[in-house]
């Protein structure tokens, strides 16, 4: 899906941090999924002209659920998604043959007000056991969210099998609690607002408030066939990126009315969000922590090497 920016119009003509390059005549047409408001970075890089500054059309597509992203990717519906780092880890465990680009954002204590717990309205609860025996709606099993709440229970001396996790879409989360299918949910910030706004729950608390700093939440991946075929391409999306992050963390107004226009946002909801923590880069060990947890969650069985992980 097409996209038009509120921002892209007068500010293609001089994009941000991108040298004077010759365009070709005809753009070659790239595709990048997203799922929220994480993919700050591609959306700035998309309204501010730097794919296209590189010479690529690039279609900015919602998908839903990000554990369909790496289906996507397979079936050449898309080239590039952005895709949390444990839906890529499961993956390549899976024997899918994908490769990080570029880091998106990071996830870590600073990120307490961003990654939260939404209780409905009129459940009573004072501290994490009141999840006990309750059904709480998760973004995807296995994706990143759910990960860190079963982490985060482990560390609150809660059992995984002591709470019942579904998986619910973040567009769907508000008419699930009010109806009552639900009792709580883990969602992000813009939709925790709308949810409040809504009167259909609370924010009573993070989840990711223990972690260690710097955690890859959000990354930007591709197929390894694809990466190693396209290069420059792979290259060209990194960069655009990177530069993307940059616009968007010194210009804020600017990136919160980008998130507005790809998550469809009302402006009042997405006014006084925290911005993304874009991490763009990703050390050789930016996966250790995240791979530890998952095999004690029983998610990754086979030998992963880092090393082997990003495109060079």
């Amino acid at each position: 899906m097409m996209r038009r920016s509120l921002l892209a119009a007068p500010l293609l003509a001089v994009p941000f941090g991108v040298p004077a390059v010759v365009r070709a005549q005809t753009a070659e047409k790239l595709g990048i999924g997203y799922t929220t408001g994480d993919s700050l970075s591609a959306f700035m890089a998309k309204d501010r002209g730097l794919f296209a500054a590189a010479g690529f059309d690039v279609t900015v597509s919602y998908i839903a659920m990000n554990s369909n992203m790496p289906a996507a990717l397979m079936s050449h519906s898309l080239q590039v998604g952005a895709v949390t780092s444990t839906v890529f880890l499961q993956a390549v465990d899976n024997g899918i043959d994908l490769v990080a680009l570029v880091g998106g954002t990071s996830v870590g204590p600073k990120n307490a007000d961003t990654y939260g717990i939404v209780v409905r309205s009129g459940l009573e609860y004072t501290n994490p056991r009141d999840l006990i025996g309750k059904k709480v709606g998760v973004p995807g099993l296995g994706a990143i969210m759910h990960v860190l709440f079963v982490e985060w229970l482990r560390g609150k001396g809660i059992k995984a099998a002591e709470v019942t996790m579904v998986e619910a879409t973040f567009p769907a989360m508000p008419d699930l609690l009010k109806a009552g299918t639900l009792d709580a949910v883990l969602s992000l910030e813009l939709f925790t607002k709308r949810m409040a706004s809504m009167g259909v729950g609370r924010f009573v608390g993070s989840f990711v408030d223990d972690l260690p700093a710097q955690v890859p939440g959000l990354i930007y991946v591709a197929t390894r066939d694809w990466a190693t075929a396209n290069q420059a391409a792979a290259r060209a999306v990194r960069t655009a990126i990177t530069e993307g992050a940059a616009y968007g963390a010194a210009h804020p107004d600017e990136a919160r009315v980008a998130i507005g226009s790809y998550t469809k946002l009302p402006p009042e909801v997405v006014a006084h969000l925290s911005l993304p923590d874009s991490t763009p880069a990703l050390p050789a060990d930016s996966f250790s922590w995240m791979i530890e947890v998952m095999r004690r969650q029983d998610l990754l069985h086979g030998a992963i090497d880092q090393a082997h992980l990003r495109f060079a």
